[in-house]
């Protein structure tokens, strides 16, 4: 048979052309699946840090009871202490402010067996200590032998206090991880609280705050546009992750628990530094936003409903209106601030001509502080006033 040259040569340039053509397809859908593969694989690590973080932040606060058949108690008093030379104890109130802080010289034993008790010196200042605050739980940071050893002496002193009559009931003595604490002792934030405080003494200080109420103390590694969240180890591949996006996954976690459990306003706007850093995780918010949130309510002193969020000018530039109604079931609204001093209910209004409080009627009144919305006001006095057969008013809430 007949060939022709001229169409074998463009035979085999196009031959030529189509392999050039498949190796950098080839390449291309290479790439493309290990591209996908890495993605896919980055975000299993994040949903696994973001579950991982949840599991952290729905830990409860802290209660106690005097045996099972009483009810739970929230402490008024923990006490925290860090080991170290010297240790410290610290006191924190049912608001997390220190009441009292002591450093002690301990010496702790190396080893569990043929543990020796306190020095006298040593038992006499912690029995002074204990009988002056009467705490209603102690936790000990630390995971090393030592803290170890010194949990347990602790937990005997504490049983013999209690058998002398020291303390008015027995209680608990637990050993915590302090990860947390140590990057609030060398954070901005705690220098900024208490900025004479040792780094000893701030770790026993978060250790408290932890126990008290675990999702407001981690919240605070995120203050401001901090990144001490980043250095928790909640995945052994997280460090192949980029920042931008463990954040994002860090703080899914913060989001999907703050909106479950609401944000207590008031209480945020009085004591910013310790209960102010959940409020940015509220949906609609961010840092900036809360911040300015924060500080015009504490400006004003306190809300008395929900609905007064709207009527100040100065908010309303900050949150508009269909972000309030986004963000308006997340906030709770208590008489939980030092600048609530008259005696009349969270959604009434002080009127000064009267010198009396009156109800708010398109507020809540103990509604505020539900997750209900305030759409759903209405309704939800409408029901208990016709479960309780009595006329629509606050007196059936």
């Amino acid at each position: 048979d007949h060939h022709n040259p001229c169409a074998d040569a463009w035979n085999q340039e196009r031959e030529k052309i189509l392999m050039e053509a498949l190796s950098q397809l080839y390449k291309l859908l290479e790439q493309n699946i290990v591209d996908r593969r890495i993605n896919e694989a980055r975000k299993h690590v994040g949903t696994k840090m973001t579950d991982k973080l949840e599991t952290m932040l729905r830990v409860p606060p802290y209660q106690w009871r005097v045996d099972k058949d009483s009810k739970l108690n929230q402490p008024s008093r923990i006490m925290a202490c860090c080991y170290s030379e010297p240790t410290e104890f610290v006191v924190i109130d049912k608001y997390g402010e220190v009441v009292q802080f002591k450093s002690i010289q301990l010496r702790v034993g190396r080893n569990m067996s043929g543990m020796s008790n306190f020095h006298e010196n040593e038992a006499r200042q912690l029995r002074l200590f204990f009988q002056e605050m009467q705490p209603d739980v102690v936790v000990l940071g630390g995971d090393g032998l030592k803290c170890k050893v010194l949990h347990s002496q602790l937990k005997n002193l504490v049983d013999q206090f209690q058998t002398e009559g020291v303390l008015t009931r027995n209680i608990d003595v637990l050993l915590a991880d302090q990860k947390v604490a140590y990057r609030y002792a060398h954070s901005s934030r705690g220098l900024a609280e208490f900025p004479r405080y040792t780094p000893t003494r701030l770790m026993a200080v978060s250790l408290a705050r932890r126990l008290q109420d675990p999702l407001r103390e981690l919240a605070g590694l995120c203050a401001g546009l901090g990144e001490d969240v980043l250095s928790l180890q909640l995945h052994p591949l997280q460090d192949t992750m980029h920042k931008a996006d463990k954040m994002k996954y860090m703080h899914r976690a913060f989001i999907n628990v703050v909106n479950e459990v609401g944000v207590d306003v008031n209480l945020a706007a009085d004591r910013m530094l310790i209960h102010g850093n959940t409020l940015q995780f509220v949906s609609g918010l961010g840092p900036r936003k809360a911040r300015e949130i924060l500080r015009i309510i504490a400006k004003n002193l306190y809300l008395e409903h929900r609905a007064a969020l709207l009527e100040d000018s100065e908010i309303r530039e900050v949150m508009r209106e269909v972000v309030w109604y986004n963000c308006a079931s997340f906030f709770k609204i208590t008489k939980e601030t030092r600048a609530w001093t008259r005696n009349y209910h969270v959604g009434q209004k002080w009127n000064p001509e009267d010198d009396e409080a009156e109800w708010v009627w398109f507020a809540g009144g103990p509604l505020e502080g539900t997750r209900i919305h305030p759409e759903s006001y209405k309704y939800a006095r409408q029901m208990a006033s016709d479960a309780l057969e009595e006329e629509d008013d606050f007196d059936c809430l």
